[in-house]
């Protein structure tokens, strides 16, 4: 079985790894293809003469930072922040008072 699956392998151009072995020539013409192949996860070797000397992978997955607390550290609040404006402290406690 493993003899078969090597024979196809080296007829369609599969690696052992998962990967595709296309030549440089093969690969100008396909271009568009493979950048679509290499976008889904597929890792694609390019060879000269058989050898490999360049390989197409796509992106590694970005890593996203969560929202909540993503400023920490990055600046530093006043210390009067808590001393509002006097007339928007009254509408607050006008409001507070009329839900009592």
């Amino acid at each position: 079985m493993t003899y078969i699956m090597g024979k196809i392998n080296e007829m369609t151009g599969q690696t052992g790894r998962g990967s595709l072995k296309i030549a440089i020539a093969e690969a100008k013409a396909r271009f568009a293809e493979i950048i679509r192949r290499a976008e889904a996860g597929e890792e694609i070797e390019l060879t000269r003469y058989g050898r490999a000397v360049a390989r197409v992978v796509g992106p590694k997955p970005e890593k996203r930072q969560a929202l909540v607390g993503c400023m920490k550290g990055r600046f530093e609040a006043p210390l009067d922040i808590h001393e509002g404006d006097v007339e928007i402290a009254e509408m607050f406690a006008a409001s507070a008072a009329s839900r009592q």
